[in-house]
């Protein structure tokens, strides 16, 4: 008699969604701390207004860096076979 042994994928949405609820608050805490520390600054306007915007920028760049590096470990890992023989 001949057992199969069935696996489950995972599908890249999921995984996705589960990292980006784990790394967008950690990322968000981050901008509202910078953001905190740029308004408290002697400095004028301007110069406070690019910092958050440079900082806005990497925090959108590193969450979509994850993302892309995420799908990619995912599409590998769908790609194994887990089949026993």
């Amino acid at each position: 008699m001949r057992t199969t042994t069935r696996t489950t994928r995972t599908q890249p949405g999921l995984a996705l969604a589960v990292t980006a609820t784990l790394l967008l608050p950690a990322l968000l805490g981050a901008l509202s701390v910078r953001t905190r520390r740029m308004t408290q600054m002697k400095d004028d306007g301007a110069s406070i207004v690019e910092w958050l915007l440079i900082t806005a920028l990497v925090v959108g760049a590193a969450v979509a860096i994850g993302a892309i590096v995420i799908g990619k470990f995912t599409t590998k890992a769908n790609e194994l076979d887990l089949t026993t023989p």
